[in-house]
């Protein structure tokens, strides 16, 4: 058997960690989330977004839920899905 993976999904999860001891996920802010609801309506995932933009799916993957901000890449996702950007807000 192999030792579990202690990667950086691990380090994440202790940040958000409360003090009870209960698994806290970053909330979303909301151009995330109307950012993800755009993409439901229009039945797209983020490998073709990715792809639309020629961006790499874990870059969008990381714009989209928070991870990382990135001014050019929110205003190339806000102008594909024609949502505001999140500086327009």
């Amino acid at each position: 058997d192999q030792p579990r993976s202690r990667g950086l999904g691990d380090v994440y999860k202790r940040q958000c960690k409360e003090k009870e001891g209960i698994w806290m996920a970053k909330k979303l802010s909301p151009w995330c989330k109307e950012a993800k609801k755009k993409m439901i309506d229009m039945d797209l995932e983020v490998n073709e977004l990715a792809s639309s933009l020629g961006l790499t799916r874990p870059y969008v993957s990381s714009v989209l839920n928070g991870r990382v901000y990135s001014p050019v890449a929110v205003k190339k996702i806000s102008d594909y899905l024609q949502i505001p950007d999140a500086d327009s807000e």
